[in-house]
């Protein structure tokens, strides 16, 4: 949990500070709250238990797409006010 909140907070900035306005950081975070994690148990198989650090944003492929978005945005100048 702690790798996914390092890299989803500069997400939330940037979405805060391209936009001007909360509203897209507090829907992001509704987004993440929610269908990120609720979403993989609602669809998952009661037969077969997934692990949690195989799916979803709080496991290592959330951990490399989130990574990589950060990267991108640090690298471009994003971030930046």
């Amino acid at each position: 949990m702690i790798i996914s909140t390092v890299l989803i907070v500069p997400i939330f900035a940037w979405l805060r500070l391209r936009s001007v306005s909360v509203w897209p950081a507090v829907l992001a975070h509704t987004f993440v709250s929610n269908a990120g994690v609720q979403m993989i148990w609602l669809f998952s198989d009661a037969a077969h238990p997934i692990d949690p650090l195989q799916v979803g944003l709080n496991g290592w492929p959330g951990w490399i797409v989130m990574g990589a978005f950060v990267a991108f945005l640090a690298l471009t100048g994003r971030l930046r006010r």
